[in-house]
């Protein structure tokens, strides 16, 4: 095939007149001219005559269908051409000047205006100094919620064993992330391929994907995954960024300032504690944590004890 073209020329009609008579598909016709299969299936339906496809007589009749074809007046001529562009430089926007020409009976798109711009702009002219962004797209502002971010160590579903694809074993989870409009909330939707059975849960954010993912492998209660949920979404406020998240000298100053400032009762440093052990071995998938604090129950706290007849607070 030319590459000088994008149409079909005299040499590609010989090249289907021929295969064809030999009774090659159109499939193979496209690959060795390099066209596709529509646009020889095309070429041999309307580019036929009373006795079939003949290369010469497809040529002809395609060079005289293409000069019939008319294209349309330039209308960004003349007297009109100085009005846009007297418009424009009184920093009018495009469609607002195709609506006032409307008025006065004048058809121009605005299209055709930017048009008209850009191709002031190839040849050295500043019209497009005065339109109203310059050029430049401008992007409206989101919150970061909205946003789409990569999953890190995200494996495809094609990877996928031939056993999660067949159904055969129980235990192999599909997990999707349901987003509602404008990162108004999100859904954590599981379901297990072999039994079938799907559970919902709402969460407080996207990050707490990977923690409800590794909540629900370990079977925890419906309160334990809240309870660790809640506390490190805590621990993700102090430590500020995913980096600092990921360092456990960062968690045991978050458990000192628990212990020392907020002066929580022992029970609560205790769930605290658990929280970032679960954290950082199931969801960041550490094998040894050590915190470099100790837990301590406070002067004031007391114990209770329940007797048959009535609580004793010693």
């Amino acid at each position: 095939m030319n590459e000088k073209y994008h149409r079909l020329c005299a040499e590609d009609r010989k090249v289907i007149y021929n295969m064809n008579k030999a009774g090659f598909g159109q499939v193979e016709i496209a690959q060795s001219i390099g066209f596709s299969q529509p646009t020889v299936s095309k070429e041999l339906s309307r580019n036929k005559g009373q006795r079939g496809y003949r290369a010469k007589q497809a040529d002809d009749l395609a060079k005289a269908r293409q000069s019939l074809k008319t294209t349309r007046k330039k209308v960004m001529t003349g007297e009109i051409q100085q009005q846009v562009e007297a418009r424009l430089l009184l920093n009018h926007s495009p469609d607002q000047i195709s609506k006032k020409l409307a008025l006065q009976g004048v058809i121009v798109s605005h299209e055709s205006i930017y048009c008209h711009v850009r191709n002031d702009r190839k040849s050295g002219g500043s019209l497009w100094k005065h339109l109203r962004i310059n050029g430049t797209r401008r992007y409206r502002r989101r919150n970061k919620v909205g946003r789409v971010g990569k999953i890190k160590d995200r494996v495809d579903i094609d990877d996928r064993p031939s056993e999660v694809e067949k159904r055969i074993r129980y235990g192999d989870w599909e997990a999707d992330l349901i987003q509602g409009g404008a990162g108004s909330g999100f859904l954590l939707s599981l379901y297990e391929r072999k039994s079938r059975v799907g559970k919902l849960y709402k969460l407080t954010g996207k990050e707490s994907e990977d923690v409800a993912i590794a909540a629900m492998r370990r079977g925890l209660a419906k309160r334990t995954r809240q309870s660790y949920g809640s506390w490190i979404a805590r621990y993700g406020s102090f430590a500020k960024d995913a980096k600092s998240a990921m360092q456990p000298e960062v968690a045991s100053r978050f458990l000192g300032w628990i212990v020392e400032k907020k002066q929580c009762s022992y029970a609560t440093q205790k769930i605290a504690l658990n929280a970032l052990v679960f954290f950082f071995r199931d969801v960041c998938g550490m094998e040894e944590v050590r915190f470099d604090v100790r837990l301590k129950k406070l002067q004031n706290e007391f114990q209770l004890f329940s007797t048959r007849a009535k609580y004793l607070v010693f």
